[in-house]
């Protein structure tokens, strides 16, 4: 079997004081990785996981938001924006004061740094990974980030881009992923299997966010946690414990995945 878990809201929880994997859950993922694949997904770039989860041992990682794919240490799928459609968010972005960040395998670009680009990395620990800008990284794109002001900013950006992508927000941020509608961490697990040769029914994965919807469509066994958003949580089939109180590995012991510690 393969399991999927999300980290911000479902292994840590930097909002509310969780920093690292608790030891209870390390121990159920330490017991599955015996017999079992363990990815990570989620919606970091590789530059931006904590060291804990480089050094974890994980099977693979699914990364920005689906677009990223690496298993033990091999990239099998990576997926590109299209430079004319990160062109457009660029210039939406500097005519309208929000802040782009664009996203690939290696690193973090930014339009501008004001005031509200200081309070977004400092508390997403941003600020060592993130350059200028160039042409290049434009033409190598694989997922994008916003920051907005205020409320009515991002629902005309929204509004703007109907069309092309939704804005997926961050738990207590006006900073939302860019989600296009032909890529999202469902694809980043659809590749995983078809990599793997393993069926849907072989597959769990456990989220919070608005950024695992469509991963809990993805799998047989999707599992949101119990602090994650109403409309995640209504997309699973089951929900687990708070981040908090260990959820996931109360769930894993009561299913018979892993013994009790």
């Amino acid at each position: 079997m393969i399991f999927f878990f999300d980290i911000d809201g479902t292994l840590v929880d930097h909002n509310r004081g969780l920093d690292h994997i608790s030891a209870n859950v390390s121990y159920a993922l330490q017991e599955l990785s015996k017999e079992h694949y363990i990815f990570v997904a989620t919606g970091r770039p590789q530059c931006l996981l904590p060291q804990e989860f480089k050094d974890f041992g994980f099977s693979g990682l699914v990364m920005l938001n689906g677009a990223h794919v690496n298993f033990k240490g091999e990239d099998i799928f990576s997926h590109k924006v299209d430079y004319k459609i990160v062109k457009e968010i660029i210039d939406y972005c500097e005519s309208h004061r929000a802040i782009v960040f664009l996203e690939d395998e290696k690193a973090l670009y930014v339009n501008r740094k004001d005031n509200l680009y200081y309070d977004f990395i400092s508390a997403w620990h941003l600020a060592d990974v993130c350059k200028p800008i160039d042409e290049l990284v434009i033409n190598s794109t694989n997922a994008l980030m916003m920051a907005f002001e205020d409320d009515e900013s991002y629902k005309e950006c929204e509004t703007h881009f109907k069309d092309v992508f939704v804005l997926k927000r961050h738990s207590g941020f006006l900073s939302f992923d860019v989600e296009f509608k032909d890529i999202n961490k469902a694809e980043g697990i659809k590749q995983t299997l078809k990599c793997l040769n393993l069926d849907v029914e072989d597959a769990y994965c456990f989220g919070d966010g608005l950024n695992d919807l469509q991963m809990m469509a993805a799998v047989g066994h999707p599992v949101a946690m119990a602090n994650g958003f109403e409309e995640t949580k209504k997309a699973a089939k089951e929900i687990c414990g708070d981040v908090l109180e260990d959820g996931i590995y109360h769930y894993l012991v009561d299913k018979g995945l892993v013994k009790k510690r």
